[in-house]
């Protein structure tokens, strides 16, 4: 039901998550939307995401770098294994 609700430019972000098994960052989704979505409107759908416990953030340690950890998303088994059988 919740999939259902969601609105289009969310459904198309949550996909891209379904099909990666790894986490990504607000800069991999960004990319991946920047000719389609303004990025104010890909962090909207992420906290949306978020808020409907769909994606969780997780802090990765960025080796190499002056910042400590760099946030990330990822989606939930179930939730993929759910997206991908719609698709």
């Amino acid at each position: 039901q919740q999939y259902q609700r969601l609105s289009q430019s969310e459904q198309q972000i949550i996909k891209v998550f379904a099909e990666i098994e790894r986490p990504l960052s607000l800069r991999e989704v960004a990319e991946k939307y920047r000719d389609q979505m303004r990025s104010s409107e890909i962090m909207e759908c992420l906290q949306s995401l978020k808020r409907r416990s769909l994606l969780d953030r997780v802090n990765l340690q960025n080796v190499g770098s002056n910042q400590s950890s760099l946030n990330f998303y990822h989606i939930h088994p179930v939730v993929r294994k759910y997206i991908q059988s719609q698709s």
